[in-house]
């Protein structure tokens, strides 16, 4: 597992305990490490800390963390893509994301569309699997929505169908109630085309808030319209 040394200063509030973390990487560059609370960084790497002036500098040996990712398309693309392809693209374009590596990619499956309007074409569906040393959930949100803005993507009611649809599903388990993005994502474990090709990339994945696995969590799901592997 890739690991980078990391400087932090973390700054003592006043009552309440509380401390404010700033990192600091190898070239001198502040950033948000992946959102967290200091509370919250041991499980990200192992942590040294040491006087340093006024302030307490906490060194982070960082590990990389898991990042799940789910695709999606159902309408052609704007230059006249087929779904599939402009998911294909779309997994090609995860994979520069600053900082992270797709490292595994599930098969791609076709769909019933839910609750969308009537007539809807069927989905194209799939999971990635990225790693790395990724930004906060927010700017990694907005990276996605610049994939989808580049598909062509437009949001004109809720359900709608798309040219592509990029969901942060996962980063490392991290659970995050506001702002956007909500993590673990709150509707995946109601959503068979979602669990079915995660289970193909990270069959080990545990619901990080009700603590079920992907094999449990797809048992609870109605049968009907199941998601049918895209052959090639």
């Amino acid at each position: 597992m890739a690991q980078q040394v990391l400087v932090v200063h973390v700054e003592p509030q006043a009552a309440g305990g509380g401390v404010e973390v700033c990192a600091i990487d190898e070239d001198g560059d502040a950033f948000d490490p992946v959102g967290l609370q200091a509370r919250e960084l041991s499980k990200y790497g192992s942590c040294q800390c040491g006087p340093s002036d006024s302030r307490r500098v906490l060194k982070i040996r960082k590990r990389e963390i898991t990042v799940l990712i789910a695709l999606g398309a159902n309408l052609p693309g704007r230059r006249g893509e087929s779904p599939l392809e402009t998911c294909r693209s779309a997994a090609a374009a995860l994979d520069s994301l600053p900082g992270l590596r797709l490292r595994a990619l599930s098969r791609w499956y076709r769909t019933a569309p839910v609750a969308s309007v009537p007539g809807a074409p069927v989905f194209v569906n799939g999971v990635a699997r990225l790693e790395g040393l990724a930004s906060d959930p927010a700017t990694l949100l907005a990276a996605l929505h610049l994939i989808e803005d580049d598909a062509g993507r437009q949001r004109p009611f809720p359900n709608a169908p798309r040219r592509l649809d990029l969901d942060l599903i996962d980063i490392e388990g991290l659970v995050r109630h506001s702002p956007d993005p909500i993590l673990p994502h709150p509707r995946a474990h109601l959503r068979r085309f979602v669990l079915q090709p995660l289970a193909d990339v990270a069959p080990d994945w545990v619901h990080p808030v009700l603590r079920r696995d992907v094999a449990a969590l797809l048992a609870a799901l109605p049968t009907e319209d199941l998601p049918q592997p895209i052959g090639g």
